[in-house]
């Protein structure tokens, strides 16, 4: 070690020119590099759990494992919400979300927001027209789509793709496995875009999950109704049929008349104890969705970010001189080598 030091002090100069390459690259770097600003939103889904398995699953998820008996057939449990937030039809979901920048002299759509006011580094333009000269008119592709036509998340055009891919490594989820805690962080170069996406990907995500864990009881409540209206309608005119037979046989004794209207009456009361019953269904089918919708307790909202999320610019610069510092004292213990080697045996 003594040696390469000496080394160094007599090569001082060629040290000093590394070091000087690499502070100047180390502020270009750090200059090129855009700001960024992250929000983070933490939601805590409602915990079905209880009695036995309730208390099965919190001893599982002490050492990682998932054993949440509670969510039955419940294909859309907190482990997958990166997922569903990750997947094509949720981020596209995003392009016309309408933004605003920090000093709310431009509103747009968040996909305009990203094409045309979104800074990127020299190295990425760079790599972004290797790629594209690089890249190959693949058959079947489509590279722009009409202005009048609708995205279509099942067959996107390359520039969408991108977009998509973008905009998708810009969001990320995290589920706590232990707590069910759900973090959603987005980043943006304008902090409160950042803050209207979180927002909007936050409630997007609610209603999800609540559509999907209320869609069977609402389709039943769908049902029920248009029953409980037709039985409705036949018990109004079971009742008509019988009003009107009453006043037009209001004096007759004949036991004809008399049975008649006892059957109009039975009738009646048939589809009287039908409409009861559908309708007390009706009733507990809308409870059932009350029942089956979920629970969300926000505990971070989103907020705009005061501070940038970029690395600290001397940092930056410290890492590039570090490196200069390592690549030239290994350039010397190449250079060297011989020389280091019969002083290492002579120390020994």
């Amino acid at each position: 070690m003594a040696g390469i030091i000496e080394v160094i002090k007599k090569d001082y100069r060629m040290t000093l020119v590394f070091v000087l390459v690499a502070a100047i690259m180390g502020v270009v770097v750090a200059f090129s590099i855009p700001r960024i600003y992250k929000t983070t939103v933490v939601l805590a889904p409602e915990d079905a759990s209880s009695g036995l398995m309730g208390n099965i699953s919190s001893l599982a998820s002490m050492v990682g494992m998932n054993m949440d008996f509670s969510q039955g057939g419940d294909a859309i449990y907190p482990e997958i919400y990166p997922d569903v937030i990750g997947s094509t039809d949720f981020i596209i979901s995003l392009f016309p979300l309408q933004v605003t920048n920090k000093d709310k002299s431009i509103t747009c759509d968040y996909a305009t927001h990203w094409k045309e006011h979104t800074k990127a580094a020299w190295w990425d333009k760079a790599k972004h027209w290797v790629m594209e000269s690089l890249k190959s008119d693949e058959p079947g592709v489509q590279k722009t789509r009409p202005a009048n036509e609708p995205i279509d998340p099942f067959c996107l055009t390359r520039s969408e793709y991108d977009l998509y891919q973008a905009i998708k490594s810009s969001i990320s989820c995290s589920v706590d496995k232990k707590t069910n805690v759900i973090s959603i962080t987005v980043t943006d170069q304008d902090p409160r875009v950042s803050a209207i996406v979180a927002d909007s990907i936050q409630n997007r995500l609610q209603n999800y999950i609540t559509d999907y864990r209320t869609k069977k009881a609402r389709e039943d409540v769908q049902y029920l109704e248009t029953i409980c209206q037709e039985a409705k309608t036949r018990y109004a005119s079971a009742q008509s049929a019988l009003m009107a037979y009453s006043d037009a046989h209001l004096d007759a004794v004949l036991v004809s008349v008399t049975q008649n209207q006892e059957k109009l009456e039975s009738e009646m009361r048939l589809r009287e104890n039908i409409y009861s019953t559908v309708a007390q269904q009706l009733q507990l089918a809308r409870s059932k969705v009350q029942e089956k919708t979920p629970a969300f307790t926000t505990i971070q909202r989103a907020s705009i970010p005061l501070k940038h999320s970029n690395k600290p610019k001397i940092l930056i610069l410290g890492i590039f001189v570090f490196l200069a510092l390592c690549l030239r004292a290994l350039i010397l213990s190449v250079k060297y080598r011989d020389i280091l080697w019969t002083e290492q045996q002579d120390s020994f």
